[in-house]
């Protein structure tokens, strides 16, 4: 038993059953390590999967259910796992894991293991980034396309009579009390809704194809480059609306809100258009996609018990997400035609924000505010969640805090690192920014204004220790998130970069982890093994100022924290895009040997740079021209105010 946790019967009975199943299929029974990758457990149904991992074999998934015990049914869905194996075109992006043995009895199985994780955490992570949802959208319809071509489709005529007899069925049911169903007016507008569009439908040309069956968010598995289908629940053909309502309903009632559809309207627009760059076995105007939209909204709903005492948390979150979509949607219209609001100034805040605005705390809505009082336009604020967010067809105009821009005419507002110097831009990318694009000339810079700006700021942060500053003989290396990852705008992970950063100085390295993130027992392991490996490498919890006020260098991605350093008269080398980089060594525009050369010798101006970054490319709201500055760089950026 594992040390401090009371194991559950589920978990003992697949640990027991693994050995079997590793003998079984020719593999090692013991050296092996588990760790648990997802678990369901309640009275009906009790499975759990593991990844599998033996220093000689390799990595695998194992799968052990306890209930339903039905070993007809595990041995179908593990068969209909090969089949798929067989079938799917695998390439470098697209692929399906193989299946490698079966114990129909204990009802456990193993396949190879695909790196990645469930797109639904993917899109999670993307709760504030619309273009990253829709790109991972997209994704999904092209795996999704290629699984549905594997066997070859069949066009065929759309036949909803099936479905709608077995809804009418149970509004029967229903309406003498049968059957109970949560939100029963809703439920029974839903089936009113399917019986007044079948014969819009009925014959019309769609493609029946091999269905997933469950193809939801949680059954992709991606790792950033590759995508994978997991858990094939049916071997029939089907209409693909089946397997597409399904994720894109699974998309909308988690990542999106009733305020982005049309009355009538089931799936966002762009949602619709993202998946369908993607999947292009059929359009969006397929009859079956159109169709069984609605149907599955009463196929999610139909699972929610009546009473909320006998929903499990899933299932009371199932219905709290789902219903005012369904509202929405089983309202008249589709008309084709989107609702525009009259163009006015939404701010979207955080919870503890929004608190401050309320109070008159949060400088920027007052600065909006301000605008919208000279330019009679409508301020309001919102709750910077995905259900709260507009359209992204929506005319109003929006400002967001350090996330990507909502809607076509969104804008992001940044604080620049202190003070009241902010900054607003069309996207959240700051190494993208004009500001960061723009040249540095300290030749055309004041020498004497710029002198005085930069000790008045010095003072005001750091008083005596910045003037004070002393060079003892290391690197202060602060560490941000994700330290396994290498991002598009990094010329290498952060771990890479602490390897480069040790063969390109001999200095030692102090490395601080952000007390904002979280990091995986994968992080901390390499963090550990570069610190036994590099004397010279480690991990301390020291605050910034004092790191700053005794380094020698500051090396990091974008952190800013090399901005700071500026203060104590400290270069920096930067690993990552960020917008502050013109008097820093940028190792993705010089690479690294020469970047930590150039920081050895370099003399950066940082009275004038601060000055030029502060002073001429932001927006100072203490200073008296604020709000006209303001008013003119909104319009800059596309506004009309």
């Amino acid at each position: 038993m594992r040390p401090g946790r009371q194991l559950s019967e589920l978990e003992i009975r697949s640990e027991q059953a693994f050995g079997d199943v590793a003998s079984g299929a020719g593999l090692p029974r013991t050296g092996w390590t588990l760790t648990r990758l997802s678990k369901r457990d309640d009275p009906a149904i009790s499975r759990i999967s593991y990844l599998a991992e033996h220093g000689d074999c390799g990595r695998f998934t194992y799968k052990f259910q306890l209930r339903p015990l039905e070993p007809h049914g595990f041995t179908t869905e593990y068969r209909m796992q090969s089949t798929a194996f067989d079938l799917f075109p695998h390439s470098d992006h697209l692929t399906v894991p193989e299946p490698v043995y079966l114990d129909a009895r204990q009802q456990a199985s193993l396949m190879t293991y695909i790196e990645g994780r469930p797109l639904s955490e993917f899109m999670r992570e993307a709760s504030f980034d619309r273009a990253a949802q829709l790109v991972l959208l997209e994704h999904a319809g092209r795996w999704l396309d290629a699984y549905h071509r594997a066997a070859g489709p069949e066009r065929r005529g759309f036949r909803p009579r099936h479905t709608v007899g077995y809804y009418e069925k149970l509004r029967d049911q229903i309406t003498t009390g049968e059957i109970k169903v949560a939100a029963k007016p809703l439920f029974l507008k839903g089936i009113a809704k399917l019986v007044e569009l079948e014969p819009a439908f009925q014959g019309r040309e769609t493609v029946s194809a091999v269905q997933h069956g469950d193809f939801h968010m949680r059954n992709l598995i991606f790792d950033g480059h590759r995508m994978a289908g997991i858990d094939f629940s049916k071997d029939q053909r089907a209409p693909v609306g089946f397997d597409i309502g399904k994720i894109l309903l699974d998309y909308t009632s988690i990542l999106r809100s009733e305020a982005d559809l049309r009355p009538g309207q089931v799936i966002p627009d762009d949602a619709m258009e993202a998946f369908f760059r993607g999947y292009t076995l059929v359009g969006r105007n397929d009859p079956s996609v159109e169709f069984l939209l609605y149907a599955r909204i009463l196929a999610t709903l139909v699972h929610v018990p009546q009473k909320q005492s006998d929903r499990t948390d899933a299932k009371q979150r199932t219905l709290v997400r789902l219903r005012p979509i369904a509202q929405k949607a089983f309202s008249p219209g589709m008309s084709g035609r989107t609702t525009r609001a009259r163009p006015g100034i939404r701010l979207y805040l955080t919870s503890k924000s929004l608190e401050r605005a309320r109070h008159g705390e949060h400088e920027v809505y007052n600065a909006i505010q301000e605008v919208g009082r000279q330019t009679g336009t409508e301020v309001t604020l919102s709750r910077n969640a995905p259900k709260h967010r507009q359209s992204e067809a929506s005319a109003e105009m929006s400002l967001v805090h350090m996330s990507e821009p909502i809607g076509r005419n969104g804008l992001v507002f940044r604080r620049l690192y202190a003070g009241s110097f902010w900054q607003f831009e069309r996207c959240a990318a700051r190494w993208q920014w004009q500001s960061a694009k723009a040249l540095f000339d300290p030749g055309k810079i004041d020498a004497a204004a710029a002198a005085t700006f930069f000790d008045d700021w010095r003072e005001r942060l750091y008083g005596r220790r910045a003037k004070q500053a002393s060079r003892d003989g290391f690197i202060y290396m602060p560490l941000q998130g994700r330290l396994m990852q290498h991002r598009s705008f990094q010329s290498s992970s952060p771990i890479k970069m602490i390897e480069e950063a040790l063969q390109n100085s001999d200095l030692p390295i102090v490395a601080t982890l952000h007390p904002n993130e979280s990091y995986s027992d994968a992080e901390q392991k390499a963090l550990d093994a570069l610190q036994a490996q590099y004397p010279r490498f480690r991990v301390e919890n020291i605050g910034m100022e004092e790191a700053l006020a005794t380094c020698d260098l500051v090396v990091t991605q974008n952190s800013s924290a090399a901005f700071h350093a500026m203060f104590f008269g400290k270069p920096s080398v930067l690993f990552a895009g960020v917008d502050f980089h013109h008097i820093c060594a940028n190792v993705p525009k010089l690479g690294v040997s020469e970047a930590f050369a150039q920081a050895k010798v370099a003399q950066p101006e940082f009275a004038k740079y601060i000055y030029w970054f502060w002073k001429l490319n932001a927006i100072d709201l203490e200073d008296n021209a604020s709000i006209e500055r303001l008013i003119s760089r909104l319009n800059a950026l596309g506004w009309k105010v």
